[in-house]
Formats: structure tokens, C-alpha cells, sequence
């Protein structure tokens, strides 16, 4: 805390330090940036005339899009947009993009600059958002779907592609925020809240360029687990009478339960430093090679028991007694995690009017510090030291792109181009006498390590062939293998034991085409299909558990087959005055869908293949502006996620796919005011209730531990003043909703930020 503290004791003097090097400069200045009235957003690029040569339905922001919103950390760039769900529990950290229903397990791609930023090494796939920051965006697209070869089988749902800045001339900013919530659920109440702060420089002397960015941002989050116990598990044995549990029903089973204590606030700060430099090897020729620096800490040493014996003391372990019944309650310790890590990138870039494009991009992910030390016994002993197991991980990726594209003709466009990437997972966990010490390593427990590898070519071809058609042929091959695996673990005599697992080597044809028929200057229909394949994720591969008395790995599946997506989409869409409207409806066939759940013929849960299920869904999304001040936007999902075939599960076959939602939707007024440099949002955001079970069982009731519905209300303004500020307040969660998807969502977040730009 004091760390950020006198971070943003420094970002706040160089801003007026800055304030005064730009009155200085004034006379440059009125030639550069006056006074800026901030546009009307337009969410999706909306032109005079249709665009013909799309693959897929895409959405394309700029800063002033993301300025409308009120973005705490990069996933909230993708607020607002149709069937999106960039799932998060509090601000800051990474989470995952889901795209119509699609994301879980690397189903989704999320890029910067062409580097990956989706982490295939966690168990869900999630995004990296700590390595970027929302201030260094120049714009963002989003293509819905695998209907480009550009993007490799992890977009089956669709791939996030972001564009950071490169100085043209003399710039700089710097952004400050606060904000908090006060956050009740079950017993636990707190006032939780969050600073940040983001400083850029940049310029440009020649054919050279610079930036520097420095971004961080500190959170005190919501607790992510609740301890608790269904009325009818009592257990054998004599406890001590207590009082302080709290009392609701399983949302899941509708069976009564007590909840005797929460997690605790947890601690987050994150620390993101960049370089970047560029220099013009000719008029049209750039090479640029960037740095960049992260750190993500976080502690949770501040649990809460509810329970009370009868002088009114805390709780902390043993069989307690609740109306004659006796119970054993989860006593939650304390967890202190370190993550860091270097991002090394180069790209070179040819970008002439006319003749031959080309962009090659190298990079390198070294997460070199993935540190997790919890304690063994529970709070307030944890708090002194004690037992306790240290995890030591050591991830990242390479990643290699090649693209070229040729204009034979203002109608004709070839792109192709040649891609690779490779992923590691060495994860390490053993026992340690004092969990606070590292060093204090006594015995090994268990471990996973692997890698996996994709080469790949892709070719596309537009053609327009007439003002009313054009066609898109496009083809995708890729190479893929997994080698370096092992699980480890002890055996009955406590010694290691290693199982190695055994390499892999697939290679796929995926094929695009599209054809789009404009009848009408302001109208146009699009067929788009794709067969995409997604390969099993190094997590899905190669994180288990030893068998210590047989040796064997268990709870893994590294015979996973790869999956197999045949996806359309047909959009109809019309120009109208100052707006537009989209109608899609898109149909994901997917075999051999990776899924973890319960085997009923070996009783154990883990990652395993689920013969074929279906999603399809119809997608409207409307914009128009409205008078002076007005530009409302409004869009709504219904999809039917369907378990075809499941003979691990058979109970699911014909049940809706757990955890994505039949509706979502978004509503939003973008508006400006009489008032010079006021202007503001407000919006809503929507999903029903999904399912949890496989079987559909779960009620979808309200509570910790189910998926729950929600309809959030959102709203910011923004006034821009002397020159060079804007000052914007934002409240996210208005009617405070309690959310919960199984573990709870932020409740009702003010937020002030000031901004100052030069």
C-alpha cells in the first residue's frame, strides 16, 4: 500500500509538473490538441457503404469508444458488446473471454500487437489482462467466430485482437482513480476499495521512436469462498455448542444449509512497466522491440469464522455443535501468492499503399515466478507461521507470426502467412515446516510438466466479384503436438515417483468460406462456414494426481481427442439513418467437446471428451443515433446449448450445457449535453440464469456456489476542463445486485478518475 501510495504521490506531481512543460509549450500545443469536444461513440464502424469482404461478423472500437466506458482494467474494453462474457470476480487480475457460449478452455484468442495474451497453461484458458494496460490501446477488434484463417482452433468462439499505441509525436498522460464498494454477503461486511495509476510518455525524433508506460493498481477484493455444510452431514463425535452461523438453502439441491465463515478480504496489487522503441527503416518499413515488466501479488490472511462458543470467543477448529447435530467446518488458513514475469516481443512491419504487405511478429511470455504458499493450519495459529505447502510454478509461451497480403485489385485481396507457438507447464508442490519461508522445504507432494507445440500455414482469398457479390475463400493447416509430459507424486514409502506421458502428434484442414450478396445499397446477407479444430490445452493434457499405491497417474486424460467444430452464421444487415441493424443466427456443431466432469463408470472427475454437443443462437444488435445528443445502442442473445451426445454422462444427453446462459443481453445511451465537454453513459447488462449440473438438476436458485442471473445497471460521466483534463465519475452495479457465479461477482462500485493528456 505504501508502495502505490507514493506512486501516485509522484504520477500526481509529474502531472503538474507536466502541466506546466505544456503551458510552456503552448504555442506547439494549439497546432497539436486544443480543447477536444469527445465524439459520439460508435461502438461498431458503421460506414456509408457496406462492407462486403467481412469473413464473420467483427466489432472494431477506438479510444473514443473505450473513453465512454468506464474501464478499471482491460477486460472492461469488451463491456457492452453482444454475447460476450468477459467473466471476472473483482477488478484487476485475469479471467476469461467467453463468446457465444464460447471460451472456457481455450475456445476463445485474445491477441496484442499479434502476441497472445490467452494463458493455454491455466485451467481455464484465462487472459493475461495484467500484461496490458487500458491506456496503451489505440483500438480493439472483436471477430466473432472461426470464420478467418488468420486465428488458429482456439477461436472457435471467436478472437479479441488489440493494437497498442506508437508515438507519431510528442505525447504524454496520466491517469489516476479511486474507487470502492461496500460489499455484505452471509456474514461478511466490508468497505473494499481500489487505487490506480497509469503514466505514458512518448515521442518520436526522426525516424525514431519512444514510449514508456508505468501501471498499477491496488484491490482489496471480496472473499472467493465461503465455508458451509448441509444440515443433514452431520458427523459422529462430540463438539461445542455455537452460535454466530448464518442459515439459507442449497441454490443447487434446494437442501438446507449453515455457513460458518468466509475467506476474508483478499489483498491484489499489480505492477505492469513497458518500453517500447521504434525505428523507420524506410517510408514504409518500421521494426519495433518492446519490454515489458509484471508483478501480481496477493494476499488472504484475513479469514472470518461466524461461529461463537458460549463466552462469545471465535471459533477456529474442532467439531462444533448446532442444534444437537454435530458438524466439521471448514476453518480457512492463510495464502500468499507472488506472481512476475518479462514480455519480450519484436515486430517488423512493411505497410505501403500499393504493392506487397507483410508483418512479422516475435515474442516470448517468461512467467518465471508463479509462487503459492498456503498454510496448513487455520487462522489465527496460521497467522504466526506454522506448516503449510509451496507450489512453484514456472509457465509461459513463445510465439512466432508471418503474415503478407497483395491487392492484385481494388477487388482481389490475398493474405497468408505462417505461424507457431509453443507452451510450457513445470508446476512443483511440496510440504514446508513454515509457510511464511520458502526455503523451508521438507518433503516433496506432487507435480506436472509438459508442453505442447502448433505450427501452422493459412491462406485467404477475397474477391469481390460484382457491386452485389463477393467471396471468401480461406484454409487453415495446422500441426500440432504434445511431448515432455509427466505427472509426479510419492509413493506409500513417501518417495517420488514420476510417470511420463507419452507425445502426441494431430494435424488438421480447416477450411472457410463466406459469400455476401448487397441486393440493396443499405442492404446485405451473409453466409459464413468454417470447420475449426481445437486442440486439448497443456493444462487439460498434463495437470493430475499419483495413485501412491499403484503408481499410476490419475484425475488426467492425456488420450483427450482434439475437438472438432463445424460453425455457420448467417447475418442479415441494414443501414439505416445514422445507425444500423444485424440479425444473426449461428450454429456451433462441435465432436469430442473437452469437458471436465464426473465419469460414471470410473466414479472420478476430470478432463475428458463428450461425443458431440450443439449451441446455437440468434444474435440482434441495433444502433442509432438520436438527435444531438443521443446514440443508444441495444443488443440480446437467445442461444440453445445442447448436450447431443454424452456416454460418459448419459443423464446430460439432451440437457443444456452447464454455465452459458439461454439470454444475455446489453442496453446503453451514449449522450453528450448542452454543456460543453459533458457527456456520459448509462447501461445495462443482462443474463439468465444457466444451469451448473450436467443433468440440469440444479434448481438455479440465489446463493453462493450456483450461477445466477443478473440484470447490472451501469453509468458514467465525463467532463472535460482547462485544456488538458477530464474528470470522470462512474458507478458500476447501481442497485447493488448480489451475484454470485458460484463464487460472487463485485457489488456497487463508485469510481472517480482523473485523466490529464497532453
Amino acid at each position: 500500500m505504501l508502495q502505490l501510495k507514493l506512486t501516485v504521490t509522484l504520477l500526481l506531481f509529474l502531472s503538474f509538473s507536466c502541466a506546466g512543460w505544456a503551458q510552456d509549450n503552448s504555442e506547439v500545443n494549439k497546432t497539436k490538441k486544443d480543447v477536444r469536444k469527445l465524439e459520439d461513440i460508435v461502438v461498431s464502424e458503421i460506414k456509408n457503404e457496406l462492407e462486403n469482404k467481412e469473413t464473420g461478423f467483427a466489432i472494431k472500437l477506438n479510444e473514443e469508444d473505450l473513453e465512454k466506458k468506464q474501464i478499471i482494467d482491460t477486460s472492461d474494453v469488451l463491456r457492452y458488446l453482444p454475447s460476450i462474457d468477459a467473466r471476472k470476480y473483482n477488478v484487476g487480475g485475469k479471467s476469461r473471454v467467453i463468446i457465444r457460449g464460447l471460451g472456457r478452455g481455450g475456445r476463445t484468442i485474445t491477441v496484442s500487437d499479434g502476441m497472445s495474451l490467452t494463458d493455454l497453461t491455466s485451467s481455464y484458458s484465462d487472459v493475461m489482462w495484467n500484461q496490458i494496460a487500458p491506456d496503451e490501446i489505440e483500438n480493439v477488434e472483436v471477430i466473432y467466430g472461426p470464420f478467418s484463417a488468420l486465428y488458429p482452433g482456439n477461436a472457435i468462439g471467436g478472437a479479441v485482437s488489440i493494437t497498442t499505441k506508437q508515438p507519431e509525436e510528442k505525447f504524454a498522460s496520466i491517469r489516476t482513480g479511486y474507487g470502492f464498494q461496500n460489499y455484505k454477503d452471509y456474514g461478511y461486511d466490508e468497505t473494499l476499495p481500489y487505487y490506480k495509476a497509469n503514466f505514458q510518455f512518448g515521442d518520436r525524433f526522426k525516424k525514431f521512436s519512444f514510449l514508456g508506460m508505468m501501471n498499477v493498481i491496488d484491490i482489496d477484493a471480496l472473499p472467493y469462498s465461503f465455508s458451509m455444510k448441509t444440515v443433514d452431514s452431520d458427523t459422529s463425535g462430540d463438539g461445542v455448542p455455537v452460535t454466530g452461523w448464518m442459515q439459507d438453502d442449497d441454490p443447487q439441491t434446494g437442501n438446507p444449509r449453515y455457513i460458518f465463515g468466509d475467506q476474508g478480504t483478499r489483498e491484489e496489487i499489480e505492477m505492469l512497466g513497458k518500453i517500447k522503441v521504434g525505428y523507420d527503416l524506410d517510408d514504409v518499413s518500421t521494426i519495433s522491440a518492446e519490454f515489458r515488466h509484471w508483478r501480481r501479488n496477493l494476499d488472504s490472511n484475513d479469514p472470518h469464522t461466524y461461529l461463537r462458543d458460549s463466552n462469545g470467543n471465535e471459533v477456529w477448529s474442532g467439531k462444533v455443535e448446532i442444534n444437537g447435530l454435530v458438524y466439521s467446518p471448514t476453518y480457512y488458513g492463510c495464502q500468499e501468492q507472488e506472481y512476475e514475469g518479462n514480455v519480450y516481443q519484436i515486430v517488423y512491419k512493411r505497410d505501403p499503399k500499393e504493392a506487397l504487405k507483410t508483418q512479422f511478429v516475435l515474442g516470448y511470455v517468461d512467467n518465471y515466478k508463479y509462487k503459492s504458499r498456503s498454510s496448513s493450519n487455520s487462522y489465527p495459529i496460521a497467522s504466526h507461521g506454522g506448516s503449510g505447502t509451496l507450489t512453484d510454478t514456472d509457465n509461459g509461451w513463445y510465439n512466432v507470426e508471418w503474415n503478407a497480403s497483395y491487392n492484385f485489385s481494388k477487388s482481389h485481396d490475398v493474405k497468408g502467412g505462417i505461424h507457431y507457438d509453443n507452451y510450457f507447464i513445470d508446476s512443483d508442490t511440496w510440504t514446508i515446516s513454515d509457510w511464511k519461508d520458502e526455503d523451508s522445504i521438507q518433503a516433496y507432494s506432487k507435480g506436472s510438466a509438459g508442453k505442447t507445440q502448433t505450427c501452422a500455414i493459412y491462406l485467404q482469398d477475397d474477391w469481390t466479384l460484382t457491386d452485389k457479390w463477393s467471396i471468401y475463400f480461406g484454409g487453415r493447416y495446422e500441426w500440432w503436438k504434445s511431448y515432455d509430459g509427466s505427472i509426479s507424486g510419492i509413493d506409500s514409502e513417501s518417495n517420488k515417483i514420476t510417470e511420463n506421458i507419452d507425445s502426441r502428434n494431430e494435424d488438421y484442414f480447416s477450411p472457410k468460406f463466406a459469400v455476401t450478396y448487397q441486393p440493396f445499397d443499405k442492404w446485405s446477407f451473409r453466409l459464413s462456414l468454417a470447420q475449426a479444430y481445437k486442440f486439448p490445452t497443456t493444462y487439460e493434457l498434463f495437470y493430475g494426481s499419483m495413485d501412491s499405491s499403484t503408481g499410476m497417474a490419475i484425475k488426467t486424460n492425456p488420450d483427450l481427442k482434439v475437438e472438432k467444430t463445424f460453425a455457420k452464421d448467417f447475418t442479415i444487415k441494414r443501414i439505416i439513418s445514422n445507425g444500423e441493424i444485424r440479425l444473426s443466427v449461428f450454429e456451433n456443431d462441435i465432436d469430442d467437446y473437452i469437458w471436465r466432469q464426473s465419469n460414471i463408470y470410473t466414479n472420478t472427475s476430470y478432463y475428458q471428451n463428450i461425443e458431440q454437443v450443439r449451441i446455437r443462437g440468434v444474435e440482434l444488435d441495433v444502433r442509432k443515433k438520436i438527435g444531438k445528443y443521443l446514440d443508444p445502442g441495444f443488443n440480446i442473445t437467445y442461444m440453445d446449448p445442447k448436450i447431443v451426445k454424452n456416454s460418459g454422462y448419459p443423464d446430460s444427453e439432451g440437457k443444456l450445457i452447464p454455465r452459458v446462459a439461454e439470454w444475455t443481453g446489453n442496453a446503453y445511451v451514449n449522450f453528450t449535453t448542452p454543456i460543453e465537454n459533458l457527456s456520459g453513459l448509462v447501461a445495462a447488462k443482462y443474463s439468465s440464469y444457466p444451469y451448473r449440473q450436467m443433468d440440469n438438476s440444479d434448481l438455479r436458485n440465489d446463493g453462493f456456489g450456483t450461477d445466477e442471473g443478473y440484470l447490472i445497471f451501469d453509468a458514467k460521466l465525463s467532463y472535460g476542463f482547462l485544456n488538458h483534463w477530464t474528470a470522470s465519475l462512474s458507478v458500476d452495479n447501481i442497485t447493488d445486485e448480489l451475484v454470485h457465479r458460484y463464487h460472487p461477482f463485485s457489488g456497487r462500485m463508485f469510481s472517480l478518475e482523473i485523466k490529464w493528456e497532453y
